[in-house]
């Protein structure tokens, strides 16, 4: 949720590698004392990366943020481009959405990236996927 990366397991938990995305970063993030534990602290310089991922058996759909607190108050969390990686870790596609989602699921019958935004009212929109060969 905080880097530039997807890293990828199997269901029993083991490391199948990882995905570096178009514009890859570590996660930065510092453990402060909070009121009953240690948290995670989240100013102004937090970023965004991989808000949420959908895959399918041969593609992984995941909705890309990049943006810090400070430059977008309140819609850091949100993203409006969706890399469209292979499972070997290609970039086969980038989705550029007209609108600011913290969601996604892929509808393979009908072709279809369904997104959920939040602003300015609920609602789950829907965008043609590219039409691929094969």
């Amino acid at each position: 949720r905080h880097a530039g990366f997807i890293e990828l397991f199997d269901s029993e938990g083991h490391s199948l590698g990882r995905i570096d995305g178009p514009l890859p970063f570590e996660p930065v993030f510092e453990v402060i004392a909070g009121e009953r534990a240690p948290s995670m602290a989240s100013g102004e310089s937090l970023r965004f990366g991989y808000v949420d991922v959908a895959p399918t058996a041969d593609r992984i759909y995941a909705l890309f943020s990049g943006r810090t607190r400070a430059s977008h108050p309140g819609e850091a969390t949100y993203g409006d481009v969706v890399h469209v990686f292979s499972w070997d870790g290609t970039l086969v596609a980038e989705l550029e959405l007209d609108v600011d989602a913290f969601a996604i699921a892929v509808d393979e019958d009908r072709n279809r990236l369904l997104a959920v935004r939040h602003l300015p009212t609920p609602a789950v929109v829907s965008f043609d996927l590219p039409v691929r060969d094969g």
